[in-house]
């Protein structure tokens, strides 16, 4: 049950934000922007929402996983959460 919850508080924190500071109903992760800013990086610019941190990590470790994988990886792991512990609720 917490999964599920801790699941759609995630990305509902990222939609949110994504609607508050860019104006658009996207899923943008606040810890992006946040680096975005300490580069010197503007708000508007593509980078704030077409990069990510999880990407960016993971090639700071040396781990060569493209932009795209990481996307589809964090989007398949939210559906099984949702449908694992979605269907508990019913």
């Amino acid at each position: 049950m917490f999964q599920f919850w801790w699941a759609i508080l995630l990305v509902g924190s990222q939609v949110l934000w994504g609607i508050v500071v860019f104006g658009k109903v996207a899923s943008i992760c606040p810890l992006t922007t946040w680096m975005q800013d300490l580069r010197g990086f503007s708000r508007d610019d593509e980078q704030n929402y077409g990069c990510t941190y999880i990407h960016e990590q993971l090639q700071y470790l040396k781990i060569p996983i493209g932009k795209k994988t990481v996307s589809r990886v964090m989007t398949s792991s939210f559906v099984i959460v949702i449908i694992q512990y979605g269907l508990t609720l019913f």
